[in-house]
Order: structure tokens, then C-alpha cells, then sequence
């Protein structure tokens, strides 16, 4: 059976299965396990999914835990390296907190955990708590399929979501730089990145998107229309034998530096398409029309 058949079970409990059955308070056992950690033993994991931190979240609960302490523990596991004596599983945000408020201590749950466990853990505490990005969230999702070798079934079933979330996810990172930075900063959804994923012309729309404030139905629209014309330009509309209108589209192309195809209709008539990638060339291009008139 391979590791991630054996591991999906344990995923799927989640932090029930670590902090008993209320995430936010633990039972029983579970708090008896609890120590009184100092700050300076801690250090950030290294297998947090999480890689930003809302600063404006952060001084909400900075404030929250001057106010009242730290009331739900953290999860930490013993480390043999470095000057740390524990690294954070789970509850990295409450330590920062704890810190930045000016704590010398905090209550820890000490656990020993494999890499794989401290993955785990860490990804679905803030799946659970809906803090994680969806790039994130997508990243902690490769982590767990390349490292320990989980199928998009094996964490459909562990994560209950289903396969085509885990795998619409794991392609957002497929995404250019500037798509993603926009959804890093809240300027588009996970909805308006997974229709740019389509697109030919990802960063055009993406402006378009935030500039014209478009939902995702009309984002799926946009790459639609953009689809279609790009099939048209790649059917060839112009006779093998009409050397003359071929190469006007070349001395067109040569003489504007810009992509240009036609759309020929049997009957004669057609349309000219012109391309341009930039508000700068299309001034360009308007200026070169003026002083040709």
C-alpha cells in the first residue's frame, strides 16, 4: 500500500485528532499536555504552507492578545537543530502576535511529528480556518503530491473537497507572475485567475478585468470572445495563389511592426485585423494613420 493510501485517513481527521474534538479549546488529555513555552525556543516550520501574513489581521490580533492572552495553544514539535528548541506546527500568527504584544511565553502543545505530519497539519489547520491564499493553498497541495507522493484522489478524500478542487487549485500556479501577484493582493478571485488559465493573453484581460471591475461570468465571457477570434486568426482565409493580397499583409506587417491577418470572405469583403499589445502602440499606430490621410 503506498504512503499516501496509509497517511489519507490521518489527514482527513485534521486537528480533531490533535487538539481534541474543538480545535479552538482541546479535551480531556489533550489539555494536560499543555506547556508554558518561551518565545525565544520557538521558530517558524518549515513546512508552513502559509507564506504571507496580513498585517492589518496581524495588529487585530496583536491587539486581541494584549487584551486577553493566548487562549488557544499552539502546536509545536521538538527540534535537534539550530538555536530553536521547537518548531511551529500550527499557530504561527498567535506567535507573531505574542511576540509583536511583548509575551516572553505561550502555551504550547509539544508533539513529536514526521515531516509529513507537520505538513499536513499545518495545511489543514488553515484550510479549516480560511487563512490561507488560494496560491497557498495550491502550493501546500503540490507539496503533499511531490514530497509524500498524495494523488488529487488521496486529498480529495482526506480534505473533503473533490478532485476537480484540488486539481482546478494545483493550476493556478500555472499562472504568470502577474496574474498571481493580483490574486496575492486581493485585486482578483480564485474564480477570475482559474478563467485566465485559458486565456492566450492572460496579462491583456487581467488589466482589463480590474480596469472595467468585471465579475468572473464576465471574466469566462472575455476569454470565450478571445478564443474565437484567435481561431479565426489561425485559419488561413487567403487563396494559396493570391500572392498579391499576401504580400500586402507582409509589407503591412513590416511598415506598422505589428501583427496583422485578414478575414476573407468569398464574396470579396473582409476584415483587418491589427494587433497591438499596449496603449503606447496603439497611439503609435493612430499617429502613423493620421499622417498617412
Amino acid at each position: 500500500m503506498s504512503q499516501s493510501s496509509t497517511t489519507s485517513k490521518s489527514l482527513g481527521r485534521g486537528l480533531e485528532a490533535l487538539l481534541g474534538s474543538d480545535p479552538l479549546i482541546g479535551t480531556g488529555e489533550e489539555n494536560q499536555s499543555i506547556r508554558i513555552v518561551s518565545i525565544h525556543e520557538l521558530a517558524p516550520g518549515r513546512y508552513q504552507p502559509r507564506e504571507s501574513f496580513d498585517q492589518e489581521s496581524l495588529d487585530s490580533l496583536i491587539a486581541s492578545v494584549r487584551e486577553k492572552g493566548v487562549i488557544q495553544p499552539i502546536l509545536v514539535r521538538p527540534v535537534h537543530h539550530g538555536l530553536a528548541n521547537y518548531e511551529i506546527v500550527a499557530g504561527e500568527r498567535r506567535w507573531r502576535a505574542a511576540k509583536e504584544a511583548g509575551f516572553a511565553e505561550i502555551p504550547a502543545i509539544v508533539r513529536e511529528m514526521s515531516d509529513l505530519e507537520a505538513l499536513e497539519t499545518g495545511l489543514i489547520e488553515n484550510i479549516q480556518r480560511h487563512d490561507l491564499n488560494p496560491l497557498e493553498e495550491a502550493q501546500g497541495f503540490k507539496r503533499l503530491m511531490d514530497e509524500f507522493q498524495y494523488t488529487q484522489d488521496d486529498l480529495a478524500q482526506a480534505l473533503g473537497k473533490s478532485r476537480s478542487y484540488i486539481a482546478n487549485s494545483v493550476r493556478l500556479l500555472s499562472l504568470g507572475e502577474e496574474v498571481k501577484e493580483a490574486l496575492k493582493k486581493g485585486k482578483i478571485t480564485a474564480g477570475h485567475a482559474r478563467a485566465l488559465i485559458n486565456s492566450e493573453f492572460p496579462q491583456e484581460l487581467l488589466q482589463k478585468i480590474i480596469r472595467n471591475g468585471l465579475n468572473v461570468r464576465q471574466t469566462e465571457k472575455l476569454v470565450q470572445r478571445g478564443q474565437k477570434v484567435s481561431k479565426i486568426e489561425r485559419i488561413n482565409f487567403l487563396p494559396e495563389n493570391d500572392n498579391d493580397i499576401k504580400g500586402l499583409i507582409q509589407r503591412l506587417t513590416e511598415k506598422l511592426h505589428l501583427k496583422v491577418n485578414l478575414d476573407l470572405k468569398p464574396n470579396g469583403s473582409g476584415v483587418l485585423n491589427i494587433h497591438f499589445h499596449s496603449l503606447e502602440q496603439l497611439d503609435i499606430l493612430l499617429t502613423n494613420l493620421s499622417l498617412a490621410v
